[in-house]
């Protein structure tokens, strides 16, 4: 009563506007005006215990939801929708392993961190050896007015002090420095990329990263034993969001993936990976920060070859030429010589023609198959051709 009383005097007074809601000793209520009468409605702060068990057992339904292959919309509340879910899929597969009783599953260390969102920490762990396997933590949005828990990834949070700069179709997101040139060059390759493909170019979200494992960090894994040894590598394009190599700004390699996964089911990998490097870049990062475009790949194989080199085995067992040094250790010989081959067709045949490559078949005798009957190179007279083409381009 004395609060009622006190509410009155505030409201009429001019301090408490209608639905206006005070804190008083930890409780929450609210003031609010009905046909001139004044009702007191009291919103206690849950008990931790009680936030707690609300979360878990939103989650085990999320998590079933997941397995079934459910859709996910419901649960998900976040400005990256889309790559949140991707993420959240991922767990399928851990949950199969718990199903079979080959691991088993944890939730820990819930906690609130703000704006009314719980951190969350699952892991899974092997059954016999407990060894952990994976370990990954998510925002919870406990909303118990609505009976609703929503998921988040951690991104949004681990990011939110970062700067943003757009740069054509792409949206950078970076803590400290971009490298303006670099993220015009992959503007560029973008459009140019969608282009050839005769597909739109699209708008991209680009998290610029030092290596792979911050990327993990950065969306809430902990620890995954699968990829714990993967450092050089960036991640997209997924949901429209980019992780950058070893924070470069040019991701125009796995654009030309992208794009090209758009058109065919069935691609053969030895063109499509010479295409990216013809059309992008090498992927990885060299001593300087740069990646090695074509141009300078080519100039690097003119520089190691000779009528004595056996350039079929070394396309066919991509070995027999380290890149090492200056240049990616990553690098592949294979690939070059692909690009090469890619830029060939092009010249002679135009576009259709590479696509028709690309389209081939998955096997390297398909790659073969359709060489030969574009350009006239196969696996008998590759030696010959090849070394012919590395000495005209690279002139």
């Amino acid at each position: 009563m004395v609060k009622a009383a006190l509410s009155v005097f505030l409201m009429l007074s001019g301090i408490l506007s209608v639905h206006e809601t005070m804190q008083f000793g930890g409780d929450f209520w609210d003031a609010q005006s009905e046909q001139g009468a004044v009702t007191e409605v009291y919103r206690k702060p849950l008990p931790i215990q009680e936030i707690e068990g609300r979360i878990k057992r939103a989650v085990d339904t999320f998590l079933q939801s997941i397995h079934s292959d459910k859709p996910l919309s419901p649960y998900i509340d976040s400005e990256h929708r889309p790559f949140a879910t991707s993420v959240f899929k991922r767990l399928k597969a851990f949950e199969q392993q718990v199903i079979d009783g080959k691991s088993e599953r944890r939730l820990s260390n819930i906690h609130a961190v703000g704006e009314g969102n719980h951190s969350v920490t699952l892991s899974y762990t092997a059954t016999e050896s407990q060894a952990l396997l994976y370990s990954f933590k998510f925002l919870a949005r406990d909303e118990p007015e609505r009976a609703k828990v929503y998921f988040d990834l951690v991104l949004g949070l681990n990011t939110r002090h970062w700067k943003t700069r757009q740069v054509g179709d792409t949206r950078y997101h970076y803590k400290n420095i971009i490298n303006i040139e670099r993220a015009k060059r992959f503007d560029r390759k973008n459009r140019q990329i969608a282009y050839y493909f005769e597909l739109p170019s699209e708008s991209f979200s680009f998290y610029m990263v030092s290596n792979f494992q911050e990327y993990q960090r950065l969306i809430g894994v902990n620890y995954d034993r699968a990829r714990a040894d993967v450092y050089r590598e960036g991640y997209g394009v997924v949901a429209g969001t980019i992780f950058s190599v070893m924070n470069n700004e040019d991701f125009s390699h796995d654009v030309v993936h992208y794009y090209s996964s758009k058109l065919y089911k069935v691609r053969n990998w030895t063109a499509e990976e010479g295409l990216a490097y013809f059309w992008g870049n090498a992927y990885y990062t060299a001593a300087d920060g740069e990646i090695p475009e074509f141009s300078r790949l080519l100039t690097y194989l003119a520089n190691h070859v000779d009528e004595n080199s056996n350039l079929i085995d070394w396309f066919t067992s991509n070995s027999g030429l380290n890149f090492g040094g200056r240049l990616p250790g990553e690098v592949s010989v294979r690939s070059v010589m692909s690009a090469l081959l890619c830029a060939e067709i092009i010249e002679k045949k135009g576009v259709i023609g590479l696509k028709e490559l690309i389209s081939s078949g998955k096997s390297i005798e398909d790659f073969f198959r359709v060489s030969d009957k574009l350009i006239a190179i196969n696996q008998s007279n590759f030696n010959h051709k090849m070394l012919e083409l590395i000495r005209k381009r690279a002139a």
